[in-house]
């Protein structure tokens, strides 16, 4: 073992279960992080970095690296890349030479000039361009755009270009992911932040939006008592919105009681506990008949109880002991069991 990565057995060298193929044992040598050499080659991890020379072989970091002729990403040429000029741009994601910025594997867009302007470590300014990860937008009505964002390390933004507001911002939807958004129901003069902390709340002078990817959707809030509760809740003295659209929930005594799994939720109000889907579609919103407000609890993602009943999903499970009923783990298709039955994952009793 040469250390907590590399390993030599007589025969092979090994970065942890991998063999790095035709390694020569006698001219093996770690250089740091993932990186390594013999007498002919450069390895990333188990990787043979094609073409690279040992001789002038650079670690720039973890995934960049160069020689004379080459800048590589881990162990693939990045095609497009002057090694001379080649260099991080400091406090950011991105890389640069002479012509261009790259992001990860990527060459994303050609610069001008020598001024860069670090705007935080996701994004930056060349002349009238933006880059954003594998993304470069440069069709603002002029040069002197105003940027405005959440803190050093947000993934969302506002610019404003002298006539046009737009939201650029990443996202796990594929689909919306970079995209940016002209909010065309802004208005411009008057726009502003509701709370800096919640970047998907704004407000103008005609009222309070959520953006998502649709742009900006009006929330039928009153303004003097809108409140925001986290990134996708909010409410005023008389209901509860998700993103913009109002769920006919009560604001008073309104709580999250669990997220379920991905966009659905337990909640409830002063007068009833509600199971809300907004996975698929427009939120949907189902009241828990039977249930008592005071007492109700979510056990986990199936099973929920007050001080009368068990329910499943929403409904009561109507056998169930609450006395004795408890979740079964590792018990094969057996979800849950009380003193009377077992039931499966679709709280149906086990015969």
């Amino acid at each position: 073992i040469l250390d907590d990565n590399y390993a030599i057995d007589g025969k092979h060298v090994f970065f942890q279960k991998d063999i790095i193929e035709n390694a020569d044992l006698n001219t093996f040598k770690i250089l740091e992080d993932f990186y390594s050499k013999d007498r002919k080659n450069v390895y990333y991890r188990e990787h043979k970095i094609s073409g690279a020379n040992p001789e002038t072989f650079e670690i720039l970091d973890d995934s960049y690296s160069k020689d004379r002729k080459n800048v590589y990403f881990m162990y693939d040429v990045l095609k497009g890349a002057d090694p001379k000029s080649f260099r991080r741009i400091p406090e950011t994601d991105f890389y640069r030479d002479k012509n261009n910025i790259f992001y990860s594997s990527e060459k994303v867009g050609s610069i001008k000039g020598e001024n860069i302007k670090r705007i935080n470590q996701n994004l930056i300014k060349n002349d009238g361009s933006l880059f954003m990860a594998f993304w470069k937008y440069d069709k603002f009505k002029n040069k002197k755009i105003e940027i405005i964002t959440r803190n050093d390390s947000s993934l969302s933004y506002y610019i404003k270009d002298g006539k046009n507001i737009y939201y650029l911002a990443r996202s796990m939807e594929e689909e919306v992911d970079g995209k940016l958004l002209k909010l065309k129901e802004i208005d411009y003069a008057t726009f502003d932040f509701i709370d800096k902390e919640f970047s998907t709340y704004i407000k103008d002078k005609n009222g309070i939006y959520y953006v998502s990817r649709g742009g900006a959707n009006k929330i039928n809030a009153d303004r003097d008592t809108f409140k925001i509760i986290n990134v996708i809740f909010s409410k005023d003295k008389n209901n509860v919105f998700y993103d913009n659209v109002n769920l006919g929930i009560h604001s008073e005594g309104f709580e999250i009681l669990a997220y379920v799994w991905d966009s659905t939720y337990y909640l409830r109000d002063k007068n009833n506990v509600y199971y809300l889907d907004a996975y698929i579609g427009p939120p949907a919103v189902k009241i828990l008949k039977g249930a008592d407000t005071k007492s109700f609890t979510v056990i986990n993602d199936l099973y929920s109880k007050d001080k009368n009943n068990i329910f499943c999903d929403t409904e009561i499970l109507r056998d169930a002991d609450i006395n004795t009923f408890e979740i079964a783990l590792d018990d094969g298709e057996v979800t849950a069991k009380d003193s009377k039955n077992k039931y499966d994952r679709n709280c149906k009793i086990i015969k």
